[in-house]
């Protein structure tokens, strides 16, 4: 028993693809300083490495393309992919924002959250990444606080949300900007339809 994958229509989002554009063509003056990443966290500058080395589009690590996944009610689906991901954002662990992940099966615990879960495929467009390592129950946590300096903060986590860099994990990606983020397919989930979504390679861009 599989789920219905709907792409979302350009014309509906126009206003939304004006946004990332605008941010795309700022693309050198973002990317200059993408050296400086060297100096952060080996194990999650790795991490986010081999999620990006997945599609075979990243050939050019100034010009990243990473699909996510991201969910949400039904009764939001029409603000999110017409007019973007504005406020409210969430006052989480790692930062204030949106939250995403590569990983369908490490978001599916949010789906009993929602009384009409929708999955919002999106891509989303990382240029300086904020490598987070900090344990939210540390008092150097970074709980609510804004991006400063970086276009999204990028966390390895485990099955539990905790920074990890052993065992299987996971990510979560923060962003604020909403010009990061280009909703592309949506899928929603119903009592009787029911999906384990994982993002995959870019000649299959999921799986059900």
């Amino acid at each position: 028993m599989g789920a219905l994958i709907h792409k979302i229509d350009n014309d509906y989002r126009i206003a939304l693809i004006s946004l990332v554009s605008a941010y795309r063509a700022n693309d050198f003056l973002i990317h200059k300083d993408f050296g400086k990443l060297d100096t952060m966290d080996s194990f999650s500058k790795g991490h986010f490495l081999k999620e990006t080395k997945k599609f075979k589009w990243n050939t050019n690590l100034n010009n990243i393309t990473l699909p996510v996944m991201y969910i949400c009610d039904w009764n939001s689906v029409s603000h999110l992919v017409s007019k973007g991901f504005k406020e409210p954002y969430l006052e989480g662990y790692y930062g204030r924002g949106h939250y995403f992940s590569s990983y369908g099966d490490y978001l599916e615990p949010q789906l009993i959250n929602h009384k009409k879960p929708v999955i919002l495929i999106c891509l989303t467009f990382p240029r300086r990444v904020n490598y987070i390592t900090e344990k939210p129950t540390l008092g150097n946590s970074l709980y609510g606080t804004s991006l400063t300096g970086f276009d999204c903060n990028y966390i390895v986590v485990n099955s539990q949300g905790f920074p990890a860099d052993e065992g299987e994990v996971y990510n979560e990606i923060v962003i604020l900007e909403q010009g990061e983020v280009l909703p592309i397919f949506m899928l929603p989930i119903t009592s009787s339809s029911y999906v384990r979504l994982s993002i995959s390679d870019g000649d299959n861009l999921y799986e059900q």
